[in-house]
């Protein structure tokens, strides 16, 4: 009878560990590679491709007490056979003294290559500042 009662209770362990299981896992998956920005809500570079124009926009929210947002925006394409990219349009030095930068404007390209947006933006909030770099998506034209 002692035996039997260690195989019950061996087998109810193990079914509630295997129950609780799936719960336990799913708190621990990974939910993709978020970035830890201590200044910034919300950065991102886009890109879109019509007609042989390239419209290049950012977009950055700092946190509040954001009270300056300055960034460069490039347009770049990369080399063929290669994963070097080359700047072929920058925008310098672009300053919002607000917590919100918009970003918009286009340039003309030639097909046979991919491309991309890279942003690098530097937001200061409460004296302190922080820099990052975002890209878009890349395109083929």
């Amino acid at each position: 009878m002692l035996i039997q009662k260690r195989i019950i209770t061996i087998i109810i362990s193990l079914f509630l560990l295997l129950a609780a299981s799936p719960s336990m896992a799913k708190a621990i998956e990974p939910v993709g590679i978020m970035p830890l920005w201590m200044n910034i809500n919300r950065a991102v570079a886009s890109l879109t491709i019509t007609s042989g124009t390239a419209t290049c926009t950012a977009n950055v929210t700092g946190l509040s007490g954001t009270t300056k947002i300055t960034g460069t925006i490039y347009l770049q394409r990369r080399l063929p056979n290669s994963s070097t990219f080359d700047t072929i349009k920058t925008w310098p030095g672009i300053v919002s003294n607000s917590s919100v930068f918009t970003f918009s404007d286009t340039h003309s390209i030639s097909s046979g290559y991919v491309y991309r947006v890279r942003l690098d933006a530097t937001v200061t909030r409460n004296g302190v500042d922080e820099t990052i770099t975002v890209y878009s998506t890349l395109i083929t034209y």
